[in-house]
């Protein structure tokens, strides 16, 4: 995503490099071996959940460009660009699917989420020293390499 980003996003125009052949720098040809990985990933539905949850990097409108772009210059053929757009549905669909259980992870009272990772407690326990409650998963991970209470420490 943020090679894809930096080749057609905002600051594309500012990526500049003054020898190109000496690095063997083609954009035209990056952007395209870019958009066949993704094309070859577009049936993964895993592969277009991970593209989505990188927060630092994905943007639809990105993956909008980069297709029309590869379109118009004949970077890619037509099946590249077909996979590559349903790979970009795909993860746009997954992005959705992310900010809405984001949104109904806000509407969870506080008591619900263990106060270490702030996640939903799916097998809460309480610890013994401090009367905590914790999920068992998270709390279970720290004594491995803990023994004491996170929380007082004791």
């Amino acid at each position: 995503n943020y090679f894809l980003l930096e080749l057609v996003g905002e600051r594309s125009r500012q990526l500049i490099v003054r020898d190109p052949a000496k690095y063997h720098f083609n954009p035209k040809q990056l952007l395209s071996d870019i958009c066949a990985v993704y094309a070859n990933m577009s049936g993964v539905e895993v592969f277009a959940q991970a593209v989505a949850n990188d927060e630092r990097s994905y943007k639809p409108q990105v993956f909008r460009i980069a297709s029309a772009i590869t379109r118009k210059r004949g970077l890619v053929d037509s099946v590249v660009a077909e996979k590559f757009d349903e790979l970009a549905k795909a993860a746009s669909a997954a992005s959705s699917s992310k900010q809405q259980a984001d949104s109904e992870m806000m509407d969870i009272p506080e008591e619900f989420l263990d106060p270490i990772y702030y996640t939903l407690m799916n097998d809460p326990v309480k610890c013994p020293k401090s009367n905590v409650t914790v999920d068992r998963a998270v709390i279970l991970r720290h004594l491995l390499s803990d023994p004491r209470d996170p929380f007082n420490r004791a």
